[in-house]
């Protein structure tokens, strides 16, 4: 088996070795083949604004790019809070880009690996 195959076997752990703030709720899903989802990344209201969900997002990058994992997801603003455009400059500030919009609006984003392994060379 090669690197990369081993780096993508290591998505299981990716979810291990992430920690986090507890005002802060992150639901990811290992979709295979070197994606994961971000389900949700939520703060608690009373502690928005301090920067734990771009330390959170950092983190979770960063353990991405360490195996070779792209990162997608949904953004869409659930309470209001923010609204839908600094929501989308927040991902993209990370790099995610636009993939396509659902019938409402709403932008898939994704993030491609910017790690060491990346799908190119799974597939090669």
């Amino acid at each position: 088996m090669g690197s990369a195959f081993k780096a993508l076997d290591g998505v299981n752990r990716l979810f291990q070795e992430l920690t986090y703030d507890e005002a802060v709720t992150l639901n990811l899903a290992d979709c295979g083949h070197g994606l994961v989802w971000i389900e949700l990344l939520e703060v608690e209201e009373s502690v928005r604004g301090c920067g734990l969900g771009r330390e959170t997002m950092q983190m979770l990058i960063d353990l991405a790019d360490r195996h070779g994992v792209s990162l997608k997801l949904k953004a869409i603003t659930m309470d209001g809070a923010v609204s839908q455009e600094a929501l989308e400059a927040f991902y993209a500030s990370f790099g995610f880009v636009v993939q396509h919009r659902s019938w409402q609006g709403y932008p898939s984003m994704i993030r491609d690996i910017e790690g060491p392994a990346s799908i190119m060379q799974v597939a090669a």
